[in-house]
């Protein structure tokens, strides 16, 4: 299955974390669940970070350890693509976007060659 390979930001990760939907078909369930196991943070990347939660649902890592960690590389196929796609523009289309989400929704949407 073709694929397209994404360098994602610890923000852009957990960005796309909290996009992607938790119902759906079977078929884009599972999908869903491999592309999750792509983005999540190893116990090392979580040990590094030393993510705290903040009030109102923000979280705050350790800047110098994403820097150390840098990007990382995730392979995402056309049929999850298109699950990532469907969300940024639902969002959009209601006025739901954050800026949190600009990044992710350049890279996914904007920046998508057909």
């Amino acid at each position: 299955m073709e694929s397209k390979k994404v360098s994602l930001t610890v923000l852009e990760r957990m960005a796309t974390l909290g996009i992607l939907p938790k119902q759906g078909s079977y078929t884009d369930l599972l999908l869903v669940r491999e592309l999750r196991e792509q983005l999540t943070f190893s116990e090392e990347e979580n040990n590094l970070l030393a993510f705290v939660p903040l009030p109102e649902g923000m979280v705050r890592w350790n800047k110098k350890a994403e820097v150390e960690i840098g990007k990382k590389e995730v392979s995402i196929s056309v049929p999850m693509l298109a699950i990532i796609v469907k969300e940024l523009k639902s969002l959009d289309e209601r006025k739901k976007l954050d800026n949190d989400l600009l990044s992710i929704y350049t890279l996914f949407v904007l920046d998508r060659k057909e």
